[in-house]
């Protein structure tokens, strides 16, 4: 974990699909909860909506269920993904813009 903070990166979270894919049983042993603790930034994202049926908003609010996010958690997340875009951390684009 803090290799992966001493790089910069953003791991990407799709619960869904690593859910049903990665054979998580229980919810409180999807890595999120390991991300929070250890203050790895991540995004949450969709992996192939239309075969899992879900959405963008659907896998924040589990985020945000399941971690027992504070209020207002969903809106931090989406300001954290559009910050997070390649656009912004390569430094083409600000990322307030």
């Amino acid at each position: 974990m803090a290799r992966v903070r001493a790089t910069l990166a953003v791991v990407e979270v799709c619960p869904t699909s690593n859910l049903r894919i990665g054979g998580i049983a229980d919810p409180l042993h999807h890595p999120v909860h390991r991300f929070i603790e250890a203050g790895v930034p991540f995004v949450v994202a969709s992996d192939d909506p239309g075969i899992f049926d879900t959405s963008v908003l659907d896998e924040l609010a589990w985020v945000a269920r399941e971690a027992n996010l504070e209020p207002g958690a969903i809106e931090n997340l989406l300001e954290r993904a559009w910050r997070s875009r390649s656009e912004v951390l390569s430094g083409r684009e600000a990322a307030g813009r």
